[in-house]
């Protein structure tokens, strides 16, 4: 067991996160439920561990895009076809993608 007055030596980096996970969830995901929680949680995890990666972003990215297999559009369109049938069976679909 840490003591209470030597906690800051021996974690001082868990006052930190506990204080922008509280940020967090105070400000961009505010009134969530305890049902999705656990996703606002993994999301902070995601952004925390790649706060950092800023600088590396264009390189990334423009990585990712030059690995990547080119897409046709004609493609891109069926894909997006069978996404919005899977949600009209599911009952999931706005009426203002019918107008």
């Amino acid at each position: 067991m840490i003591p209470p007055k030597l906690a800051g030596q021996w974690l001082p980096m868990i006052h930190i996160v506990v204080a922008y996970l509280k940020r967090f969830l105070l400000g961009t995901f505010h009134g969530v439920s305890r049902e999705y929680l656990h996703e606002c949680i993994y999301e902070f995890v995601y952004r925390f561990n790649r706060r950092l990666w800023r600088d590396q972003l264009p390189q990334r990215l423009l990585h990712a895009a030059a690995n990547h297999h080119p897409i046709s559009l004609w493609n891109r369109l069926k894909q997006v076809e069978r996404h919005i049938w899977k949600l009209w069976r599911k009952k999931q679909f706005t009426t203002y993608f019918i107008d």
